[in-house]
């Protein structure tokens, strides 16, 4: 069962239940409809990076004019299947209206990094009819090859390698999976590069719009990149991309 939470009531992670999934709602005042981006923190789905990429991105995102929420999903006993309900009933939340006002129904997003990544991207595809457009930041992409976080593997799967094939965002990537951001440094030594490529490489057999980013220097778990030069770009290529994604 999702619990909702405002954000004057998080600002750390001892303010979180790991055995329960939480959306912290980050809302723009506005008079017109604008459009929501659900944001997946990464940590390898043992811990949330609550600032770095949950609290920093909502806010980053409300500069622009989104409405946002950070989803900390579930952490202990995970059973993905349940993860994807969790997201499942947030989406259907805010698509109906039900927690917050003047919400453009039709343009409804997630963000995810590294961890969250992964499963930002698993939503995307799963959830196609109900979100619009996905971003996703040095993520864990694939749970089959040398190249995977064996950690967020691990973790995400209870150490059951038989169905690592079925929750490889890779091979869930379908005719109806939405247009996909994504950026990765090539010296990523957590998350090899490697996940983003074959993430595109899917998204261009199937002809999604997509756009992809690689930087040759950075480490991971860069967030908004502000201390990085080569990375520090990434929110204003984002920011253009989404102007040409989201519809008025």
């Amino acid at each position: 069962m999702l619990k909702l939470l405002s954000k004057e009531q998080v600002s750390t992670e001892q303010d979180l239940d790991p055995g329960q999934s939480s959306l912290v709602l980050y809302p723009v005042e506005a008079t017109v409809p604008t459009p929501f981006i659900f944001i997946f923190p990464g940590g390898g789905y043992t811990h949330w990076s609550v600032q770095k990429e949950g609290i920093d991105i909502a806010e980053w995102l409300n500069s622009l004019g989104y409405s946002a929420g950070i989803l900390f999903y579930q952490l202990e006993n995970i059973q993905p299947e349940n993860l994807l309900a969790d997201i499942e009933e947030a989406a259907d939340l805010i698509q109906q209206g039900r927690t917050l006002q003047n919400l453009d129904a039709k343009n409804i997003g997630v963000i995810g990094f590294s961890a969250g990544g992964h499963l930002a991207a698993l939503a995307s595809n799963q959830l196609s009819e109900k979100i619009h457009f996905a971003l996703l930041c040095y993520p864990v992409i694939t749970f089959c090859e040398s190249y995977t976080h064996m950690d967020s593997r691990n973790h995400f799967l209870n150490t059951d390698a038989s169905k690592a094939k079925a929750f490889s965002a890779e091979r869930k990537v379908h005719a109806n999976t939405p247009p996909t951001f994504l950026w990765h440094t090539a010296e990523d030594k957590s998350v090899p590069v490697k996940n983003s490529l074959l993430y595109a490489a899917e998204l261009s057999r199937l002809g999604i719009p997509f756009s992809l980013n690689i930087f040759p220097k950075g480490a991971h778990g860069l967030g908004l990149a502000k201390q990085t030069e080569l990375c520090r770009d990434w929110p204003y290529l984002a920011e253009k991309w989404l102007n040409t994604i989201v519809t008025p």
